[in-house]
């Protein structure tokens, strides 16, 4: 048999260290009719280089070890997202993250997760309506409100002058401790001409939410609606629309539910007057928070 065997187990070198074929290479390529004259010296892949694309770095000739690497961004290194905060992050076209913050999530400062984002009101902000002796204070986290027996049916309220148009005004309120006949607590809308009152009022001893008619702060007229809650909420709402007011009621601040629509001109006359108020009477002392106000 022509030929000559090589044992298996036998290396043989086809480049020697200045980049040309080896004389065993040389005569492997010949027998096998392969041109190995055109081909690629070592000295020619200096001139071959790896690019580093958008986002990376690294990269240069090949006639050397070459490192592709990921480039470093602005973002700080770290973990996002816990407990309050949500993880909000920019990613650009190549697929980088190129931004991360932390976002808090809604509910924040004395909501709940998954609850209205909360804007405490702030007290200087607002004027005493029939406060006798009642008192308030800013808690840092709304305002507390203390209505203590009066000694007969009145209505404290704090509120603020409203002006013309269409209106959306969302209060959190949250009750602390009742007296032995627990007061309603919840959103007072007042003309200040007639002093009449409309009142969505909270009652938590009966779970019992009133829509109310009031000809002054000392006398109420009449029942628009009321409805129980189970379970306890906390979210007050008052809209005008034209010259229609509509209640409503919620346990989130997000999903709302009507509790029912009165035109102006029916009893109050123009409301011009909206804030918070408790409706207390003889045997009975209101103490609560309003935590969030939006709209005035």
């Amino acid at each position: 048999m022509a030929g000559k065997f090589q044992p298996l187990d036998q290396n043989f070198a086809i480049v020697k260290a200045n980049g040309l074929p080896t004389e065993y290479f040389i005569r492997w390529a010949q027998q096998r009719q392969i041109d190995i004259t055109t081909a690629v010296t070592f000295g020619d892949l200096a001139n071959i280089h790896v690019i580093a694309g958008i986002g990376l770095t690294g990269g240069g000739s090949i006639d050397a070890d070459v490192t592709v690497d990921l480039e470093d961004t602005a973002v700080v290194v770290g973990t996002y997202g816990d407990a309050t905060h949500s993880a909000q992050i920019t990613i650009d076209q190549q697929g980088r993250i190129t931004n991360a913050v932390d976002v808090a999530i809604s509910g924040g400062g004395g909501g709940s997760s998954g609850e209205a984002s909360l804007t405490p009101p702030a007290l200087a902000a607002y004027t005493w309506i029939n406060q006798g002796s009642a008192s308030a204070v800013d808690n840092g986290n709304g305002i507390s409100m203390t209505v203590p027996n009066p000694g007969s049916t009145q209505i404290r309220a704090l509120a603020k002058v409203m002006a013309a148009g269409d209106f959306d005004v969302k209060i959190r309120i949250k009750g602390i401790t009742n007296g032995a006949v627990t007061p309603t607590f919840g959103l007072f809308l007042q003309n200040n001409a007639s002093g009449k009152i409309l009142l969505l009022g909270y009652e938590p001893a009966g779970n019992t939410l009133y829509f109310q008619r009031w000809s002054g702060v000392t006398a109420f007229n009449s029942a628009v609606a009321s409805r129980a809650i189970v379970p306890a909420f906390n979210w007050f709402r008052a809209t005008r629309v034209g010259t229609t007011i509509e209640f409503f009621f919620s346990l989130d601040g997000l999903d709302w539910k009507s509790m029912g629509t009165e035109l102006e001109a029916t009893y109050t006359g123009t409301i011009d007057r909206v804030g918070f108020s408790a409706n207390v009477n003889n045997t009975s002392t209101a103490d609560f928070v309003v935590q969030s106000v939006t709209g005035l």
